[in-house]
This record gives structure tokens, C-alpha cells and sequence, in this order.
């Protein structure tokens, strides 16, 4: 840019920074600002004409100048010090100057003014609404028929592949059924299923790397299946034997283990959602190439940390991959009920995170759409948004029914249609000739049988004990008042009749040094 032109900066709080440039003798034409002004003299402003008759020009003009606000309009003006020592001002007085005189000495142009937070868009003259009926695109690659649509050219992942994920997911029916049929027999206190997400859950986590740390809601155990989580590791958090690393401290499906590479599941919802932004701030600020992957639901998206937390990650650049699986229902309450915009990616959108909103019973797509979004977050090391649309065919957990609030025929519907996500990719794969009824038969009932096995196992097995299970692992020198907490316990559960009413012969013996 040559001394003679001036440079107008505007700055769109930290969205957008865009800079006109005019060389002497050439007009602005193009994002005009609010208002055009020239440097002060000492007797009094000029204001100028709109851009299409207007020049910004002076010999003693430097481009190099810091910036210095003019006005609330987000205008900035470089000009050379030696103008502004002519003038007899310092910039900060020149500036200060300009602010005073305010909007008398300004003129509108006659395009779109540049506000501060915004995309530069074209400029209309009557009242015009968004409607939140223009919505996102859904990303789909498979039809209900097993084929794959037109336009991508290839699977995203060889068949070998996708045969592992489909396995993955019929072992997880396989579990989701047994465990919650041992849950009714009082066999254990609780469990959730993920009947009809199993394509959402395993397709995204085929598509991660094994660096990225998840942090999940309390529904996706086929992820941390596809992670490496085993059969005896789940049963012994299901049952709080002596081998769960939790040590019976959480409620079933609350898993935690660092060799998958996980953050260990709580119950409140969205929790994990400004976790989740923090982590993948510190990987921006590490420069790593690792993602933070938050997983929840819609329902956790209505709560004020989801709020909190996207706004966080867009903002701060994180290194973060949210993944909503919107499967219809909040325990009770339907989507109609819980929001009147499009969806949980909007909302994503308007936080100015890059979103793609995917058929979640499309294994394919699911993968594509995850594969994509973890590439962009690393290249360029801010958060993207995946929504993959789905539906929770089982209740939202032992403790529901959902027969309350919605019929046996929409979930008999889901059960049977062909969008389902596991005949929906069986019968693809079945098409190219790498799987069979036959195999996904001889699957369930191998599966089932190892888990039955497994599950006479863990139940016989002892839990942690009582006393240091209780007060062990939060202070590294115990407090006085805990140890003191911990002699009342032990008293109350000596008194005759506590062994059996509390059942003490389940979990093993603390040891006499236990808590001290």
C-alpha cells in the first residue's frame, strides 16, 4: 500500500477483522463502514460524502500506524504522526477529539454499516426475519435399502472395518438386553440401554484416534466398547466388585478407566460439555494434535453449561469435538417441548462453531461426518459440532417407563423399520458379500453366552471394603475428623445383627491399618 492512502480498519469483536484500502485516487466501494470522517484540523471536522464520491487520500499518510478507536461504530482510522503532529494532536487526543464530537460529525453511507460481532451481510430496506424453518442439511450416505446414495464414491473405512463396527454393535444389544434384564431381577441397581443409537455411538468413536480423551454422558458404553473397554470391566462396575477402579463409589453405567482414554461418567447432565472446552483449550494452547470429545444428549444441550461451554470453545479456539446424539426424548420430555428452533446444531451455529448435522442410524455417515469434524478441529484447532439425529427405542433407563408418554406403536415402528442401525449397515454389508444372517445369529448367541458366564462370575465376587472403600482416596494424610467418622462407623456396624442386616460377608475384610 503506498503512504499516500489511508487504512480503515473495522473490527467485528474478534470475529472478523476486515481492512479497506484505498489507494490515492480510488473510492471505497466495497463493506463500507458506518461513517467516513478526516483527520481534525484545529478549527473544525469535515465530514465526508458516502464512498461512491468519496476519496480518502493525503500525502502524509502512513499505513503503519497503530489503531485507535474513533467511536462506538468500531471505526479506526492509521494515520501518520506526521499529520497528526500538524494538527497539533497526539493520536489518543485526536481520537478522544472525534469521540466528543459524536454523530454530528459523521454521514451514513449508503451500504451495510460494519457492526462490532457480526458477518458482513447485505443490507435490506424492509423488516426481514430469519426463519428457523431454514435448516441445516442432513448428511446421509446410506439408503434404507443397504446401498450407498449418490454422490459419495466410496465407504470412508474398508469393509474389514465396517465389519468390526457392525460386530461392535450387536455385542452391545446383546449386553444392553442381558443387563437389563438382570437389572429386573434385582441382580443389579440400575441401567441405561442405547437401543437404536448403536450406529451414533460406534461410528463415532471409529472415527477418533486413540489420543482423544471422551468424556461421556452415561449412554454410550458401545463407544468405550469400540475403545477397549472389556466384558470384566464392565460388569465390575456394574456389580461394585473389588476390581472396579471406582470402587462401587458410583451408580452402574458410571464407568471410568484411563486405559480407554476416558474421563470417568457423573450423573449431572452437561458437566462435561465446559470439561470438555477447557481440555481442548489446553490442547490448543499445547499445540497437540489431540481433540477433547464431549458426548450428550439434547436434552443436556437445554442445560446452562452447554451454554456456557460452547461459547467457551468457539471463542477461545479449543481443540473440541461435540457430538449431540438428539434421539428425540429427555426421559420424558419430547424435542417439541424442548426447544422451537432447529434442532441442537443451530444453536451451535449461532455460537459460530462449524456444524454438520448427520442421520445418526447411518453408520456411514456417522463416520464421515466424525472423521471430518476431528480433522478440522486439529487443523485448525477450534471446536466443531456433529448432531446426529437418532431415536431412543428403549426407556430412558430402569427407573422409566415410557409407555407414559409415548406409544407402543412409534417404538414398535423404530424397531422394525429399516432405518434401524444395525439392519440398516448389516444389510449393506450383507450386499457386498462380507456378512450373513447366519454370522449375526451365530454372534448374539456366542456373545450372550459369554456374557451370562461372565455375570455368575462378578456377581459372586466380593465388593471393596467397607471402611477404607468409604474414607481412602481423597486426602493423602486423612484428617482427624475423618478418622474419627471412621471409628463411629466401625462401631455402628459392630453392634450384633449389623453383619447380616447390612450383609458385611459381601465385601472384603479392611485391614487393620485401613485409614490411618
Amino acid at each position: 500500500m503506498a503512504s499516500s492512502a489511508c487504512r480503515v480498519h473495522l473490527v467485528t469483536c474478534g470475529l472478523i477483522r476486515t481492512s479497506i484500502s484505498c489507494e490515492a485516487g480510488e473510492a471505497l466501494t466495497k463493506r463500507a463502514p458506518l461513517f467516513y470522517c478526516v483527520p481534525p484540523t484545529k478549527a473544525s471536522f469535515r465530514t465526508l460524502s458516502p464512498p461512491s464520491s468519496t476519496v480518502l487520500s493525503s500525502s502524509s499518510l502512513s499505513p503503519s500506524y497503530p489503531l485507535y478507536p474513533v467511536s462506538c461504530a468500531s471505526l479506526f482510522i492509521s494515520a501518520g504522526p506526521s499529520l497528526l503532529s500538524t494538527v497539533g494532536m497526539c493520536p489518543k487526543a485526536w481520537s478522544e477529539a472525534l469521540i466528543s464530537r459524536s454523530m454530528q460529525n459523521v454521514r451514513y453511507a449508503s451500504s451495510l454499516p460494519q457492526f462490532r460481532g457480526i458477518f458482513p451481510a447485505k443490507s435490506v430496506t424492509e423488516v426481514y426475519f430469519a426463519r428457523p424453518e431454514e435448516g441445516l442439511p442432513l448428511l446421509r450416505c446410506l439408503s434404507m435399502s443397504g446401498a450407498l446414495l449418490e454422490g459419495p464414491s466410496s465407504l470412508p473405512f474398508p469393509l474389514d472395518l465396517g465389519v468390526r463396527m457392525l460386530r461392535v454393535m450387536i455385542q452391545s444389544q446383546v449386553y444392553d438386553s442381558t443387563f437389563y434384564d438382570i437389572q429386573r431381577q434385582g441382580r443389579i441397581s440400575f441401567y441405561m440401554t442405547s437401543f437404536g443409537e448403536e450406529a451414533s455411538l460406534v461410528g463415532s468413536a471409529a472415527a477418533l484416534h486413540k489420543d482423544d480423551l471422551l468424556l461421556l454422558q452415561y449412554r454410550e458404553l458401545s463407544a468405550l466398547m469400540w475403545r477397549g473397554l472389556t466384558l470384566d470391566d464392565i460388569l465390575a462396575q456394574l456389580f461394585a466388585t473389588k476390581n472396579d477402579p471406582g470402587k462401587g463409589r458410583q451408580m452402574p453405567v458410571h464407568y471410568g478407566a484411563t486405559n480407554v482414554n476416558m474421563m470417568p461418567i457423573c450423573s449431572p447432565l452437561a458437566v462435561k460439555i465446559p470439561q470438555g472446552a477447557g481440555v481442548g483449550y489446553a490442547y490448543t494452547l499445547q499445540k497437540k494434535n489431540a481433540v477433547a470429545v464431549v458426548y450428550f444428549g439434547e436434552g443436556a444441550a437445554s442445560e446452562g453449561d452447554a451454554s456456557v461451554g460452547f461459547n467457551f470453545a468457539a471463542a477461545l479456539g479449543s481443540q473440541t469435538l461435540f457430538l449431540c446424539r438428539n434421539n428425540g426424548y429427555a426421559i420424558s420430555t419430547p424435542v417439541g417441548e424442548q426447544y422451537k428452533g432447529d434442532g441442537v446444531g443451530a444453536r451451535a451455529v449461532a455460537y459460530g462453531i462449524d456444524t454438520v448435522r448427520v442421520d445418526g442410524t447411518d453408520l456411514v455417515a456417522v463416520y464421515a461426518a466424525v472423521k471430518a469434524a476431528r480433522e478440522l478441529v486439529v487443523a485448525q484447532r477450534k471446536p466443531a459440532f456433529v448432531e446426529m439425529m437418532t431415536y431412543r427405542i428403549g426407556h430412558h433407563s430402569t427407573s422409566d417407563e415410557s409407555g407414559a408418554y409415548r406409544s407402543a406403536e412409534e417404538v414398535e415402528q423404530w424397531q422394525a423399520s429399516a432405518a434401524h442401525p444395525i439392519r440398516r449397515f448389516a444389510t449393506f454389508l450383507t450386499n457386498q458379500g462380507r456378512w450373513s444372517a447366519e454370522e449375526e445369529s451365530a454372534l448374539v448367541m456366542e456373545t450372550r453366552k459369554e456374557v451370562l458366564a461372565k455375570i455368575r462370575v462378578h456377581e459372586k465376587m466380593k465388593h471393596p471394603p467397607v471402611l477404607s472403600g468409604i474414607f481412602s482416596d481423597v486426602y493423602s494424610t486423612v484428617p482427624q475428623f475423618l478418622r474419627e467418622q471412621r471409628e463411629m462407623l466401625k462401631a455402628f456396624l459392630s453392634r450384633p445383627g449389623r453383619a447380616v442386616q447390612y450383609n458385611l460377608e459381601g465385601f472384603e475384610r479392611d485391614s487393620d491399618d485401613s485409614c490411618k
